[in-house]
């Protein structure tokens, strides 16, 4: 499935929840994180998966919903597997985008939709009334309308071809969503009993449509028969027509069937990781914020870190001793957290806060904007988000992109100013330790460290009370050849 076809729901949904920005999106990796911990089963699920990895629930309630609906499943095999069976049956959709096609009312509508009954009608008629004219006239009139339905088919087929791939799958969908409540009646499908009921009556339409439009081309002569007959009463025209109105008079119960599917298969990926990577359930307070064993879901034999972090933190370190793997991993599990109900860690205690970062800056040419430039407005963007909610802001290497004594006096007067909100909770990293030393007391001091021997570079990658004392910048240069004296 192409990328941008699980995007679309992510475009669509009006969902209450906190659309993670372009540049924590980037600098966390959540792209990567997606496409290595995808295993949904259906594009609806595929879908949801991508949704939830890149927003945040605007509600703790939301959070504690997804990680009971994880919990049931891991205490029931049988329906998890139930479930799952049905889920790969229907499968993914290789041609067409349900979203796309049919979420806000079909994409396409021929210019003559209106007038596909009054046609569909007339057609017979004019045949019929054919019949009491001459020969010669009756077979004029009839291969002109021959002819006319022929051109009509040809105009609108490429369009609506695509559009009928959606409305199959959406059929299969909702004879897989009858099938599961059938077999287990589960209370979560309860509030979408009316949705179930209406959009069963979209399955007498299965054959038709499928055998109108998506037919493959058969070699005997009675489907080659009924294709040219097809085409000459409009059929496809007008199985089309009614499924159009049928679809868009249920838009809100449409809706429902797609998320309803794609939520349980997010689930059902959920707790596949879950139970592979010896995840852990969130626990949600306002008690402050702490960690056991939390671990990078991207980073192989990933040294897990404990650590309270209830007022925030800043860190300093020898360079690739762990500090920007250990920023995003806090950052990211809070994603998790909050949003799918797990965490890479044996214990994860955290509130709802909402991830924003600031790690990865680049300049932009096209706008002409420095990186520096860059940064200062990724900073007043986060200073005016801490009015609107509670953020977690993770900042690497604070004001990099200038000068150091402008770096060093900007930094300490925003990290202040930054921890006066009640909103915030501020995880930052700095090469400078006046920086640190100048915040100690309002964002506490770790560090990474590791050991130089006979410029050898080794590190451990555990996470350390305190201002960093070791430095290997000169280390590494020489190392790699790049002449300083």
């Amino acid at each position: 499935m192409s990328e941008i076809k699980y995007k679309s729901y992510h475009k669509v949904s009006n969902k209450k929840r906190f659309k993670i920005d372009e540049q924590t999106r980037k600098d966390l990796e959540l792209n990567d994180l997606f496409n290595k911990y995808n295993r949904t089963l259906t594009s609806h699920g595929e879908s949801l998966f991508y949704h939830y990895l890149n927003s945040q629930p605007e509600d703790i309630a939301d959070a504690e919903s997804i990680k009971r609906s994880i919990k049931v499943f891991r205490d029931d095999k049988t329906k998890a597997d139930y479930f799952k069976k049905y889920f790969k049956i229907l499968g993914k959709q290789y041609r067409g985008n349900v979203i796309d096609d049919l979420w806000n009312g079909f994409s396409y509508t021929p210019r003559f939709f209106n007038l596909i009954p009054f046609w569909f009608f007339l057609t017979p008629l004019i045949i019929y009334l054919a019949i009491f004219l001459p020969p010669n006239i009756r077979i004029i009139i009839i291969l002109i309308l021959f002819t006319t339905n022929i051109v009509i088919f040809n105009l609108s087929n490429k369009k609506i071809g695509p559009l009928v791939s959606s409305v199959n799958y959406l059929i299969r969908t909702v004879s897989v969503v009858r099938i599961l409540d059938k077999k287990f009646k589960p209370d979560e499908f309860t509030p979408y009993k009316n949705s179930i009921m209406t959009f069963s009556k979209v399955i007498k339409y299965n054959k038709f449509i499928r055998e109108s439009t998506c037919s493959n081309p058969a070699m005997d002569i009675i489907s080659i028969l009924f294709d040219y007959l097809r085409v000459f009463f409009v059929i496809e025209l007008f199985s089309f027509y009614h499924m159009k109105k049928f679809i868009e008079d249920n838009i809100d119960k449409m809706r429902d069937i797609i998320e309803l599917v794609g939520y349980y298969d997010m689930v059902l990926n959920c707790l596949s990781i879950f139970e592979e990577y010896e995840c852990c359930y969130p626990e949600f307070s306002n008690e402050g914020l702490s960690y056991s064993e939390v671990k990078h879901p991207l980073v192989e034999n990933c040294i897990p870190q404990t650590i309270d972090i209830s007022k925030g933190l800043i860190i300093t370190g020898m360079n690739m001793a762990g500090k920007s793997t250990f920023l995003k991993a806090l950052s990211i599990n809070q994603i998790l957290a909050t949003s799918l109900g797990f965490s890479f860690a044996e214990e994860f205690k955290t509130e709802l806060f909402y991830i924003v970062t600031s790690m990865k800056i680049e300049d932009d040419l096209e706008q002409g904007k420095s990186r520096y430039y860059m940064e200062a407005d990724r900073l007043l963007y986060v200073q005016n988000l801490f009015k609107e909610r509670k953020v977690m802001f993770t900042i690497d290497e604070i004001l990099s992109g200038t000068n150091t004594s402008d770096r060093i006096y900007a930094s300490i007067g925003i990290l202040k100013n930054f921890t006066k909100n009640e909103n915030s909770l501020i995880l930052a990293s700095t090469h400078d330790s006046e920086i640190a030393f100048a915040v100690d007391g309002i964002l506490p001091n770790f560090h990474f460290d590791g050991t130089v021997t006979n410029g050898s570079l080794e590190y451990d990658y555990k996470l350390k009370k305190g201002v960093v004392k070791t430095k290997n910048a000169l280390t590494i240069l020489e190392n790699i050849g790049v002449l300083i004296h």
